[in-house]
């Protein structure tokens, strides 16, 4: 797990030799350009970031750390008088770094003449073409371990039901979104009150959940998305999904506009992905 550390670091002393080498924007240009396809190994990084992370939170438990951490300290100030940073600070450097690079390269071609430098102009916006699809593969790795970690989370907190069995809920797959919703169900009396609910959806499931006091997580309504359809209620900040054939339906409620917007799309998406 640490080899792609490793690499990176190898790539990355290698890169800024070459770059601390080039004196011209033309000549910066054609160095990320000829490099692009290198920088993947960043996506590599990112996809054991969160294992070293939690390594260096296992280690710290050992009665040895504060000595490691204080060698550590020394030797890095050997090279910086800037204020103390520890391991962790330096494990997510690179994750930091990769998305600065995009930026510095539409910054040269602001500065860049079309034209009067056609050549170095299109190899800049090659390069940042490259790297961006870079930061595209880093995101969607990190949205892959966050879905990931939420999933461990709902199967360690899920109290088991008859109704929706824990061996059921773990083969639902990846989780796409989640958070708290205010939910009201719809009864032969009228609308319910909004109560504060967990939301998780899946790619082909809805669940919602009622969070205990003592953190267990009890299912409350399920869905299968395929039986379900979005309906904009015309209010700011709410959305009903209702079931098809019944037309029973459930209102949810977000705090923002923004929030309803992400949840909506999500849901909506989900819900042509199923019926696909």
């Amino acid at each position: 797990m640490l080899r792609p550390l490793e690499v990176l670091f190898a790539f990355q002393c290698q890169f800024l030799k070459s770059l601390c080498g080039r004196t011209s924007v033309a000549a910066t240009a054609q160095l990320f350009l000829a490099e692009s396809h290198k920088f993947a190994v960043y996506i590599d990084y990112c996809g054991t970031y969160h294992w070293l992370c939690d390594l260096l939170e296992r280690l710290k438990a050992d009665s040895a750390w504060p000595n490691v951490e204080d060698e550590f300290q020394q030797k890095m100030a050997q090279y910086s008088d800037k204020r103390r940073l520890g391991l962790r600070d330096f494990l997510i450097k690179p994750v930091q770094r990769i998305c600065k690079y995009p930026l510095f390269l539409k910054e040269l071609l602001k500065y860049t003449d079309v034209r009067l430098e056609s050549s170095t102009f299109d190899e800049l916006n090659q390069a940042l073409t490259l790297l961006k699809g870079v930061c595209e593969g880093v995101d969607q790795v990190q949205q892959r371990i966050d879905s990931l970690r939420l999933r461990n989370t709902l199967l360690s907190s899920y109290c088991d039901s008859p109704e929706l069995p824990l061996h059921v809920v773990a083969k639902l797959g990846e989780v796409v979104l989640s958070g708290p919703l205010y939910i009201a169900g719809c009864s032969d009396k009228g609308l319910e009150p909004l109560r504060p609910l967990g939301c998780v959806l899946f790619k082909l499931f809805l669940l919602i959940l009622k969070p205990r006091r003592s953190g267990i997580l009890v299912p409350q309504f399920w869905f299968p998305l395929h039986t379900m359809q979005v309906t904009d209620d015309g209010l700011v900040h709410s959305w009903q999904l209702q079931h098809v054939k019944s037309g029973q339906f459930m209102v949810f409620q977000a705090s923002s506009p923004h929030e309803k917007q992400i949840w909506t799309d999500a849901l909506k998406g989900a819900i042509v992905d199923s019926t696909a």
